[in-house]
């Protein structure tokens, strides 16, 4: 979890300074500042981080080792539209692909006012692997017969092809409000910050199936699948925070729209309890 509030805040925020780069209604200090966001991601060392442009589209790329992203966004009517990247996305292991990921669209007007609600979006991210082994197990059978009990064991001996998965539902920018104008100092001028509270929606649940050409292991083993994901749903229910079933998140977050970024967000758990801070360029006067 806490590692995935670092991928969601970094690809925010590195779409967010792509704006910077290529529109002329906000500030160019921000790209240049490109340095400062390895202290707000990869510490103080160095990251590969570049921005261009095609057509509409303005994209941005961060590169730490072999972890990259690649994010882009347009801006219409008034309004930043930032897209994690290509949807579906699809996740490829070796020569197969196992997964996809389908991306909503997070939209941030460049003019908000206190009370506005912002619209939510919703993603959807599933993996899966598979594995083959071979598998024994005994069918029992028994009859009686005088005064004797006679039971009889068949070995059944096959290949059983198991498959694991999980899928990831998130819901973000729910019940979204622009809650708050703040006035807020970067860089020795003054800017207006506009507080942004919402709550973050995701569940996982992982999923098991298994299947043989051998009826009698092949029973077992559906029995076997049925139970494990009843428990998979189980402890996803019990790690929720609301009926619907979700793991909630408390956000809140300082949008400048002069800047094009947010220079300040928190994370709370489901007692609204600070868990984490992700950015933080400035401190709110």
């Amino acid at each position: 979890m806490k590692n995935y509030l670092q991928y969601l805040a970094t690809v925010i925020i590195m779409c967010l300074f792509s704006y910077n780069a290529y529109n002329q209604t906000c500030s160019s200090i921000a790209i240049e500042n490109a340095k400062a966001l390895n202290y707000l991601i990869n510490g103080t060392s160095k990251v590969d981080y570049s921005v261009y442009k095609e057509g509409e589209r303005i994209y941005s790329v961060y590169k730490s080792g072999a972890y990259e992203i690649k994010s882009y966004y347009i801006c219409k009517n008034d309004t930043i539209q930032i897209y994690k990247g290509e949807s579906p996305q699809y996740i490829v292991t070796g020569a197969d692909t196992t997964g996809y990921s389908i991306f909503g669209v997070c939209k941030i007007p460049l003019h908000p006012k206190v009370g506005d609600s912002l619209l939510s979006y919703s993603e959807f991210t599933t993996n899966s692997f598979s594995s083959s082994s071979r598998q024994e197990a005994y069918k029992t059978s028994s009859y009686v017969l005088g005064n004797y009990r006679y039971t009889t064991a068949t070995l059944h001996s096959d290949i059983v092809n198991s498959n694991f998965g999980m899928g990831t539902w998130s819901h973000y920018f729910v019940n979204a409000v622009v809650a708050a104008e703040e006035k807020i100092t970067f860089m020795g001028k003054e800017y207006t910050a506009y507080k942004i509270d919402y709550e973050m929606w995701m569940r996982t649940v992982v999923s098991y199936s298994a299947s043989s050409e051998d009826k009698f292991l092949d029973k077992k083993n559906q029995k076997v699948s049925k139970k494990m994901n009843k428990k998979s749903e189980k402890m996803a229910d019990k790690m929720a925070d609301n009926e619907e079933g979700y793991k909630v998140t408390p956000i809140e977050a300082w949008f400048v729209p002069e800047l094009g970024t947010y220079v300040k967000v928190l994370f709370y758990n489901s007692q609204k309890i600070l868990v984490t801070t992700k950015v933080e360029l400035v401190t709110i006067n």
